[in-house]
């Protein structure tokens, strides 16, 4: 048996090695293998180097040749020349005199010299001229093979050659020796546009393209083409036997400049693509792969190499180190062996234990009674309670019964242990999560009870109201046992526990014989709010923005009236209210234009509202800013008055569905224009918005304080019908009206 044990252990000890090699080996192959792409990309940004640098020569040649025919253009007697028709004329020969002897002066065209023959195509005439040949086309090309397509002389006027590399002496463009550029020669600015009568003819070997692609190696096959933006050819110049591989260039997926393709004859490509700005061509340079990447290929070869190799020393020294490391390993194992007996007893020992060390960590927990982060975190652990994704209150309970008269004193003990016996095992069915409960005393039990986040927290709370309900119905049935609950609020963070315990025993000291459970959330709620509705902000905003001073005054006389007269509020709810109308002052004082505050007593009575701004409020002091900006937003102009009217009818006429621009600007005579004008500049809202605005705030105050049925609501906030309605209130809110109100009134 221990032969058959220190056998299995060898072989798990060289898994364990041969795991820890291979994703070393592993670990080596990627890196080489990224080292491999970077390589193959630093090898394409090289190329594209080189292929950008070819094109830069290849525009020169072409802005050479621009900047030379329009010289020639701007030559009187080379206008004079191309203009006659006939070549009997004396006058004739003297002006093709005159004409080469300018061609002489023209730096471009002498600089195209020493690459090419640059000469010119008269249509008029049939004339070729250069500075140093004069003939007619017929004469010119009478032993030049080379001109066979164009022996008419009108191929040169064929405006889909103009200005593209036309191959000479052969129908592939690859393999041609010469080639031919032609660009025309506009003889009248006001000739742009219009078929030209002369072309510069540019005939160079093809050792000028040679030269711009001098930077790939001689030995090298490649294949170059270029197309204008209508994907039409403009040059197409390499190695021969690659002239059919680059076919379809132009419409490869190009990353980073870079495309790979597989070819039937070559095997993989690389091809490289870059837009020339000057001629609008782009250009692609295609060669093998296995020419461009060579460098690099042989970089891979290696890695193989060194892999292999890498995978016989592993193997050799996974032999070695199982064989050397085994024997200690085993004589440790046999020592362990002897202490695991000890550790199952103490485990034994700790599992009888738990109920009472956990009931000991609960009272502690509910007591608040842990002082340090350190023992925390261990209770914590150890009653698995650092769960994330929970929310943790507790449901404080007393059991009674049902007449409240207490037990005989010879049987208090039975009487105590039976509640805690039936009362626990009842708790532990209706609130599995967590299961903890704490006995602060006879008859009265603390449950710890677990919801996750993802429940709405009202929602979890009724369920635990119905619960308890539940739990209370059974043992009054049941075993005659009267039971009252108080529950407290929830709390995400475990140590803050206390706090809930707290609150559930409070809530439950006030709970009567009809309202057996009390949730403390609700015993909150039932005290009055603050009154400041939506509709009355967006009122008290538009009054501020007309100025009207009578109107501001009146709303905060109702504000004092509904908040300190109909109600008693507390201290930090009577802050709220302030601090609620206090932002919707501000918003106004943000808004004000800087044109309205033209006068030196203006900018006095804005510095005055910014200090009251930051100092103590109240609703004497947001009374007398609001009252000030008025001063600021309705002296601007005496339309004001008219935009009161106007509000106040708005006010009084918004339930009306036919309520609109053109409405209103019947009813006070005044355009629908000159009234849009008006009321965005007094305003600072368009008239449709304002509207909108106060239709919502009177639905929300519908919805959340009355029992206006839902579907008839459209009807008291001037909307044809419920639809459209929704689809506004929802756009506003954030949810529908009945959404709301079930939020607002879940019970209903």
């Amino acid at each position: 048996m221990k032969r058959i044990h220190s056998i299995s252990f060898k072989y798990r000890l060289a898994i364990s090695y041969s795991i820890i090699l291979a994703l070393i080996l592993a670990a080596g192959v990627g890196l080489l293998q990224s080292a491999y792409q970077r390589l193959k990309r630093e090898v394409n940004v090289q190329t594209e180097a080189l292929l950008s640098s070819s094109v830069r020569q290849i525009d020169s040649l072409q802005n050479q040749l621009a900047d030379a025919a329009r010289q020639i253009a701007s030559s009187s007697t080379f206008r004079s020349l191309a203009a006659s028709q006939d070549p009997d004329d004396p006058n004739f020969s003297y002006a093709a005199y005159q004409t080469q002897q300018d061609l002489k002066f023209i730096l471009p065209l002498q600089e195209l010299i020493t690459q090419g023959t640059p000469f010119i195509y008269m249509e008029s005439n049939g004339y070729v001229i250069s500075a140093s040949s004069f003939s007619d086309f017929q004469r010119f090309a009478r032993y030049d093979a080379a001109y066979e397509p164009f022996q008419s002389g009108q191929d040169f006027l064929n405006q889909s050659l103009w200005e593209r590399f036309i191959p000479l002496g052969t129908d592939d463009s690859d393999s041609a020796k010469e080639y031919l550029y032609l660009i025309p020669v506009l003889t009248s600015p006001m000739a742009v546009g219009t078929p030209a009568s002369s072309v510069l003819c540019f005939r160079f070997d093809r050792s000028v393209l040679d030269n711009a692609f001098s930077g790939i190696a001689d030995d090298y096959s490649y294949i170059a083409k270029a197309f204008d933006a209508n994907g039409a050819l403009m040059l197409s110049f390499g190695s021969p036997e690659l002239s059919d591989e680059a076919s379809s260039l132009a419409q490869l997926d190009y990353q980073d400049g870079a495309a790979l393709y597989s070819s039937k004859d070559q095997g993989q490509m690389l091809s490289i693509s870059w837009h020339s700005d000057n001629s609008g061509w782009t250009y692609y340079l295609a060669q093998p792969a296995s020419q461009a990447y060579y460098s690099v290929n042989n970089l891979q070869r290696l890695a193989t190499v060194v892999a292999g190799a890498a995978v016989l020393i592993e193997a050799v020294f996974i032999i070695f180190f199982t064989v050397l490391n085994s024997q200690p390993v085993n004589r440790l194992s046999n020592a362990l062996a002897s202490q695991e007996s000890l550790t199952d007893s103490l485990a034994s020992f700790v599992e009888e234990h738990k109920p009472l060390i956990a009931e000991s960590y609960i009272r502690r927990l509910m007591e608040g009674s842990i002082t340090t982060n350190e023992e925390m975190a261990g209770i914590l652990e150890e009653l698995k309670l650092n769960r994330s994704g929970f929310t943790y209150q507790v449901l404080y309970t007393e059991a009674t019964s049902p007449d409240g008269s207490p037990p005989a004193v010879a049987d208090l003990q039975l009487y105590i242990q039976n509640y805690d016996i039936l009362v626990k095992e009842a708790l532990r069915r209706y609130f599995p999560d967590t299961g903890y409960i704490y006995k602060p005393g006879d008859r009265i039990f603390a449950c710890l009870i677990a919801h996750p986040t993802s429940a709405p927290p009202k929602e979890s709370e009724e369920e635990v109201l119905v619960r308890f309900r539940q739990f209370h119905e059974e043992l009054l049935t049941k075993y005659n046992i009267w039971i009252t609950g108080g529950l407290g609020e929830q709390s995400e963070i475990v140590s803050y526990i206390w706090k809930s315990y707290q609150q559930a025993k409070n809530a439950r000291s006030i709970t009567t014989q009809d309202r057996f459970v009390l949730n403390y959330s609700d015993f909150l709620e039932a005290r009055d709010v603050y009154y400041f509705p939506e509709s009355m902000a967006v009122q008290l905003s538009g009054f501020i923005s007309t100025g009207n001073k009578a109107q501001v005054e009146s709303i905060f006389r109702q504000i004092e009236e509904e908040n300190t007269s109909a109600r008693s509020l507390s201290y930090t709810q009577f802050r709220w209210l302030l601090t609620d109308i206090r932002n919707t002052v501000f918003r106004k004082r943000r808004s004000l234009d800087a044109s309205l505050v033209n006068t030196p007593e203006k900018t006095q009575l804005l510095d005055l509202v910014d200090r009251q701004f930051e100092g103590d409020m109240s609703l004497h002091t947001l009374e007398t800013i609001s009252l000030e900006l008025c001063d600021l937003y309705g002296a601007s102009n005496g339309a004001g008055g008219l935009i009161v009217k106007i509000q106040e009818y708005i006010n009084q006429n918004y339930m009306d569905p036919s309520l609109s621009l053109t409405r209103i600007s019947e009813e006070f005579h005044i355009s629908e224009n000159y009234f849009s004008y008006l009321f965005k500049r007094e305003v600072s809202e368009n008239f449709s918005t304002y509207l909108e605005k106060l239709r919502m705030a009177k639905a929300k105050e519908l919805v959340t304080e009355s029992d206006t049925s839902i579907s008839d609501l459209y009807q008291y906030v001037g909307y044809n019908n419920a639809a459209s309605f929704r689809r506004v209130f929802k756009k506003n809110f954030g949810v529908s009206p009945r959404e709301m109100r079930d939020k607002v009134n879940p019970q209903t």
